[in-house]
């Protein structure tokens, strides 16, 4: 019976450190809303060809659209392999268009545990799931709907 009971036990903890160890990545990365005058939606699509573009549309919302900027001259790599690659400026043109009449253009800094900027969101508000990976790189797998949308 004892043995049973520290097998139990042995388990419970065995679970609990591989669920600590795989959740460690989450959360170490957040959004910040970046220093006045850093940047703007207008930089952004001006210099459109200096970043690796991602966007997401929120599947039976319509309208909640979230876009990421990667820098492309840096060491960090945001991996966004479940949204969609922006590939010319007319798809750039027409989702910025559509958020900008919804007025979703708060811009977020995407940043590591020791405020490394990983790249730059913008949406209409900041609800991200993402995982770091390493202090290079970003897992980001969805863009969360608001609450109160339809």
């Amino acid at each position: 019976m004892n043995i049973k009971r520290y097998m139990g036990l042995v388990g419970i903890a065995f679970t609990w450190l591989i669920l600590v160890y795989g959740c460690a990545g989450f959360y170490q990365y957040s959004l910040k809303k970046p220093a006045e005058g850093e940047i703007s939606i207008e930089n952004l699509e001006a210099n459109w060809t200096d970043y690796f573009i991602y966007y997401t549309k929120v599947r039976g919302y319509t309208g909640n659209t979230a876009l990421i900027f990667d820098p492309k001259n840096d060491d960090k790599v945001i991996n966004a392999k479940y949204w969609t690659k922006v590939l010319n400026d007319q798809t750039l043109s027409n989702i910025m268009a559509m958020m900008k009449s919804k007025g979703y253009t708060n811009i977020y800094r995407i940043v590591g545990p020791e405020g490394q900027l990983f790249g730059y969101m913008v949406a209409d508000r900041c609800l991200l799931v993402a995982r770091l990976v390493d202090e290079k790189t970003l897992d980001v797998y969805d863009f969360v709907p608001p609450p109160d949308t339809p």
